[in-house]
């Protein structure tokens, strides 16, 4: 009897427990592709997704808007969820994005010559880029914690300066492809977008 119940417990556990390896490979699944075709610059063919820096350090998850506007205030490094119901699309706010940790190896993450270079072409032939459009493309999360569809792709990228005070995001029209610079609060949540 003693043997039935153990082996029924173990098999309880085994079936409902997702242990932390199983719960990462989950979360950093690929949220949509991206169809490139930039002269120049080899990106990644989705938005770069995940949950721990390059040391094996965990970023924080902000899910709630309570917790990222607390996270940020403390410019604490956060992540969330674009769509928590589906676990689809990652959103960073600029303390994970330039954390000393690092989210991704330096020579990946995108400058600003590099955003002119993609906005150059994408001027000359729009088509360059094609983006598979899901709800998760073209969301912002605020730093009160509050997500916005602003109808652009956007991501960070590396300024050349190393100024907190002053960040920028680039953000991608659906409609026309056209690329734009803005500055941006660093609390506020965005995509990050990667070169091969």
């Amino acid at each position: 009897m003693i043997k039935i119940v153990s082996f029924l417990s173990l098999l309880l556990l085994s079936s409902c427990s997702q242990g932390p390896e199983e719960e990462r490979k989950h979360v950093n699944k690929r949220a949509e592709p991206i169809v490139v075709g930039l002269k120049g610059l080899d990106m990644e063919a989705d938005f770069h997704e995940r949950t721990t820096f390059l040391n094996g350090n965990k970023i924080k998850q902000a899910q709630l808007s309570s917790e990222w506007k607390e996270a940020c205030e403390n410019k604490e490094p956060v992540w969330c969820f674009v769509n928590p119901q589906t676990k689809k699309g990652i959103l960073y706010n600029y303390y994970a994005f330039a954390d000393s940790r690092g989210i991704a190896p330096k020579d990946k993450i995108l400058n600003r010559q590099e955003i002119e270079i993609i906005k150059s072409q994408l001027a000359s032939n729009p088509k360059l880029i094609k983006f598979n459009w899901v709800e998760e493309s073209s969301i912002e999360r605020s730093f009160i914690g509050n997500n916005y569809d602003l109808k652009f792709v956007n991501f960070w990228f590396k300024e050349d300066s190393n100024s907190i005070d002053k960040v920028f995001v680039a953000f991608i029209d659906k409609t026309t492809n056209k690329l734009t610079v803005e500055s941006v609060s660093p609390q506020n949540g965005y995509r990050i977008w990667l070169k091969k």
